[in-house]
């Protein structure tokens, strides 16, 4: 037997700004043992899967991140599994920092802004900083500037393998990371978090299951 889970949750839009400003924290919730797994579909055809959990905190410039951790059964990566401290601010979804299994990390500078904290629909998000890497001894290896433009396109709703979920933020843009200029299109639903990110080369990632605040999503047996 199959079935389809269908997801409602009700995110905040303020409705005395006529802007009509959707909140993301509403869209990408980091609350203590939150579970993703994706399959991951390359343009070659192959196909992996990836977990991603929030598990424990890190306290970096007096603000307590969550580690978000990752781990990937694709071959690609040369790390058993790696962790982002990430936090909501202000500003938005925030990350500091970037931890793999080997010891060497990642530091931003400032710390890079993944998804404001709000957005309307047409509106464009642009945010700028410094990556710097750092082996396992804490030794500076190099440093690359980094930078990531995403527009609010409209609300979709969207159906994946974990099922369907209705008006997911619909953010399309560009992000250059080692002087290579990418197109990726993210789908965040309300309460869930990313459900579906299309990469280069009709790459693209979709949720197979979601576990968090009591309720588990996913497909049938």
């Amino acid at each position: 037997n199959s079935r389809t889970a269908s997801f409602s949750f009700t995110a905040t839009v303020d409705e005395s700004d006529i802007s009509n400003r959707y909140f993301l924290k509403d869209y990408f919730p980091l609350a203590e043992w939150i579970t993703w797994n994706y399959l991951q579909t390359y343009s070659d055809g192959h196909k992996n899967y990836e977990v991603h959990c929030i598990g424990g905190t890190q306290l970096i410039n007096d603000i307590v991140t969550h580690k978000m951790w990752e781990f990937d059964s694709g071959e690609l990566e040369w790390y058993d599994y790696a962790y982002e401290c990430i936090a909501w601010t202000k500003e938005g979804l925030t990350e500091y920092k970037s931890v793999r299994s080997d010891g060497s990390y990642t530091m931003r500078d400032p710390p890079a802004i993944r998804f404001p904290a709000s957005i309307r629909v047409g509106e464009t998000f642009k945010h700028s900083c410094e990556i710097t890497e750092f082996d396992s001894s804490g030794y500076v290896v190099g440093s690359r500037p980094y930078s990531i433009e995403l527009t609010l396109q409209g609300i979709e709703d969207v159906e994946v393998l974990a099922g369907h979920f209705a008006r997911c933020l619909k953010l399309s843009g560009t992000e250059i990371d080692e002087g290579k200029e990418a197109e990726l299109t993210y789908w965040l639903a309300p309460g869930i978090g990313e459900v579906k990110r299309v990469f280069p080369g009709d790459e693209e990632r979709e949720l197979i299951s979601f576990t968090g605040r009591g309720k588990t999503y996913c497909p049938g047996d």
